[in-house]
């Protein structure tokens, strides 16, 4: 009820005032309340390119994060994906990136979602060490035997051109 409320208020800052950066505010304030609002969710992200403002969406995500692990695994790890996703592609910051998609596996250990972004990851920051110990972990979830195969062959080049593991 509440965050309907706010809800609606910030849709007339946005509307009727045209005013991004307090629709913003009332969006963030609405999140407190009800994080799990996709709607709330997707509004502030929207707004956050507007007015430029996602390093507080990231600020925001962070503590909600904090509320949502003991309480709502399920929820964590949607949001922590999320916060992942923009640390990644919006600020442009791959250590806070990889920091998200590690807390997505302590909660959910094959996440396809944040083991394959850790893997892309550290390919694109030549972090062969963390590259292994994650292909080993992408060999044993793996779908297909073909899929698993293909894990153990990149896992087998890693060692042996990268980390001199012959």
């Amino acid at each position: 009820c509440f965050a309907a409320d706010r809800e609606r208020l910030s849709d007339l800052y946005e509307d009727a005032l045209e005013n991004h950066a307090s629709a913003f505010d009332t969006y963030a304030r609405a999140l407190q309340l009800d994080n799990g609002n996709e709607s709330t969710l997707q509004n502030l992200e929207r707004l956050a390119m507007v007015v430029n403002r996602w390093p507080q969406v990231a600020q925001l995500y962070d503590a909600e994060l904090e509320k949502l692990r003991e309480e709502n695994p399920e929820r964590f790890v949607e949001l922590a994906l999320r916060l992942a996703q923009i640390y990644e592609v919006q600020l442009e910051d791959v250590d806070n990136a990889i920091g998200r998609y590690k807390r997505v596996i302590e909660v959910d250990a094959e996440n396809q979602n944040a083991v394959r972004s850790l893997d892309r990851l550290y390919l694109q920051t030549d972090r062969w060490a963390e590259l292994a110990a994650i292909l080993e972990r992408e060999a044993e979830i793996g779908q297909t035997p073909d899929e698993i195969l293909e894990f153990k062959y990149r896992l087998g080049q890693v060692q042996q051109l990268q980390l001199k593991n012959v």
